[in-house]
């Protein structure tokens, strides 16, 4: 039970999941649009990071697991918005022991590097 009793200790956050209602532009271009889906208490521990270059910027990616009580519709497809910052989710949420107390979700955070 190593993930509940990490839950239940620490500092919950009230996050907003978004899900992505994909749009088009007046050109016929794919656009998303997201909106909020449900707005619950988590708890985010900060896990690994990385630094790479994408369209001649550096880019940092950081991984968290976003902790939330069981929400059985959350799906991998969604996002997390905290404050100014989103969290995309990387796989599909993992329910603990399959006991429906705690969802737990790997997402990625991806930061700009200021252009210098």
């Amino acid at each position: 039970m190593k993930v509940i009793d990490r839950a239940m200790s620490g500092r919950w956050y009230s996050v907003t999941i978004e899900q992505n209602s994909p749009t088009q532009s007046a050109t016929g271009a794919p656009v998303d649009s997201w909106s909020d889906f449900a707005t619950v208490y988590a708890k985010i521990e900060p896990g690994r990071s990385r630094e790479f270059f994408s369209a001649k910027a550096t880019q940092s990616e950081l991984s968290h697991e976003i902790v939330i009580h069981y929400l059985p519709s959350v799906s991998s497809a969604m996002r997390i918005r905290f404050g100014t910052r989103y969290f995309y989710l990387a796989g599909p949420p993992v329910n603990p022991g399959e006991m429906n107390q705690f969802m737990v979700l790997t997402a990625m955070e991806r930061v700009q590097a200021p252009e210098a």
